[in-house]
């Protein structure tokens, strides 16, 4: 029997005014801020779903709040973004959402899934295709954030969902636990390069001098900047 294709996820909360991305709008503002995880959101979908490296993934959107499906069908649909699979995040902690994801893609047959936040657009579509890469041949790959979480973590089939338990969420050592657990999990893990995640002013700046350089990867964002005075 074929196995079945490996899967990229993402979570992403709707980009509502006052409901994301509030420590950036403690700057800028609610609306400007809810901009950002728009623009954020759309070109990290965008690239991931034209790469070719990435084609025959199968492709989820994970999203809250449940009643936000219609509004988020509505905004890929004005962006032009196509072929990701809408589905509802699970309650709990992030840990919960995380086991009740890989159930959803891998049923019911084990598969490989990388998993995606929404807020490093940075992140290339290589890096992705290199972790689908990494899981098939049987080992995790996890790439550190800059305060101490990770942006994406890839799971080979078969890896069973207890690789959550136990990882404290959003603090410094989320990402030192989630490798140990994989690590206790009987798993090789292969660390890629250390993304920031953009969720303060700094950190907002610090991607405005970056995409001076390569702005094609980020593009509604780089429009945002020079729209919203940062």
């Amino acid at each position: 029997m074929t196995a079945p294709a490996p899967a990229v996820i993402v979570f992403a909360k709707y980009p509502a005014p006052g409901e994301v991305k509030t420590r950036l709008a403690e700057r800028l503002g609610p609306e400007h801020a809810a901009r950002f995880a728009e623009t954020f959101l759309l070109d990290l979908l965008d690239g991931l779903g034209s790469a070719p490296a990435l084609a025959g993934a199968r492709r989820y959107l994970f999203f809250d709040p449940p009643p936000a499906r219609a509004a988020f069908q509505a905004l890929l649909k004005n962006a032009g973004v196509e072929g990701w699979e809408l589905a509802v995040q699970a309650t709990g902690d992030l840990g919960a959402r995380l086991k009740d994801a890989l159930g959803y893609v891998c049923d019911p047959d084990p598969c490989a899934a990388v998993f995606l936040g929404s807020d490093c657009p940075e992140l290339p579509p290589s890096e992705v295709a290199k972790a689908l890469s990494t899981v098939a041949g049987g080992r995790a790959a996890m790439y550190p954030a800059a305060d101490g979480g990770y942006v994406l973590l890839a799971l080979p089939a078969g890896t069973p969902d207890e690789v959550f338990d136990g990882v404290p969420w959003s603090v410094p050592e989320t990402g030192a636990r989630q490798f140990r657990s994989l690590a206790q999990a009987g798993l090789q893990v292969e660390l890629g390069e250390t993304y920031t995640d953009i969720d303060t002013h700094a950190d907002l700046c610090g991607m405005k001098v970056r995409l001076a350089i390569t702005p094609s990867r980020c593009p509604r964002t780089w429009r945002a900047l020079h729209e919203i005075p940062v």
